[in-house]
């Protein structure tokens, strides 16, 4: 009776199953865009703070320049120089009345400057309270005191490239490097055929190794055009050593030309 019961009895339902929800394209559109417009959120947000980060800084270095503006011209003393106010000093070119200066800012710029206002038992103070400097122009006289005053020159297009080569030797001769830095700079920028020679011999006086051998790479590569110049000849009357060396590089000028030329000979044949 049980074992017929049992094959009787049925088995039992299986468990409901929640029926498959229907996919509606409407749904994924509302969660991709939530995920789009969540995702731009993220990174517009990240693209902001950047931006306000890299505004912040140029903010920054504003105010950083324009305090080391203020600091410059509190410090200027070109002023003081041109109004003439409590001078103690007179500096006299080759030309032109003396020019009065203060000694402080002299001797503090440069170290020559130093040791020719300074009295002591074995040397005395400048007679009658005048430097002379034969050597410069009034002019370039002019423009020097004011870069010992103000760390600066006006633009090179302002003054013939003779005064800045003058000042140049000058800066060498009184031990000012920063002004030697700032005339090396603008020869440079100005060196071409038609200065090349006076370059040459400016750095030769003041011993300006890159600077020469600058103005020599011109004189080489621009030969014709600066050797046979009228220039020249007056070059040569003064400038004996300078020329030997114009000579050599020239040499070896041509001999590298021969070796290349023979080189590529070379290369075609085989």
């Amino acid at each position: 009776m049980i074992s017929k019961a049992m094959a009787t009895t049925k088995p039992p339902p299986p468990p409901l199953l929640r029926a498959p929800i229907p996919f509606n394209p409407r749904h994924a559109d509302v969660h991709l865009s939530f995920y789009v417009i969540k995702t731009r959120s993220i990174s517009d947000s990240g693209a902001a703070q950047g931006i306000r980060r890299a505004f912040e800084k140029m903010k920054e270095m504003q105010r950083r320049e324009t305090n080391a503006e203020k600091k410059v011209a509190f410090l200027n003393w070109l002023a003081v120089l041109r109004e003439g106010l409590h001078t103690d000093i007179l500096v006299k070119a080759g030309d032109g009345q003396p020019v009065p200066a203060h000694r402080a800012v002299l001797a503090s710029k440069s170290e020559i400057f130093k040791t020719m206002l300074l009295a002591d038992d074995c040397k005395a103070a400048p007679a009658g309270g005048i430097i002379s400097l034969p050597e410069l122009t009034h002019r370039e006289l002019q423009h020097l005191l004011e870069f010992l005053y103000s760390g600066e020159l006006r633009p090179a297009e302002q003054k013939p490239f003779s005064t800045v080569l003058s000042l140049l030797i000058t800066a060498d001769k009184y031990d000012i490097p920063f002004l030697r830095k700032f005339c090396e700079r603008w020869v440079i920028e100005d060196l071409c055929a038609g200065n090349a020679l006076d370059v040459l011999e400016a750095a030769q006086r003041c011993s300006s190794v890159n600077l020469k051998e600058r103005a020599m790479c011109v004189v080489v590569e621009q030969a014709e055009e600066v050797v046979f110049s009228p220039e020249f000849e007056a070059f040569a009357c003064s400038n004996a050593e300078l020329c030997v060396e114009i000579t050599r590089e020239l040499v070896n000028k041509v001999k590298a030309d021969v070796r290349k030329k023979d080189v590529n000979k070379k290369r075609k044949k085989s």
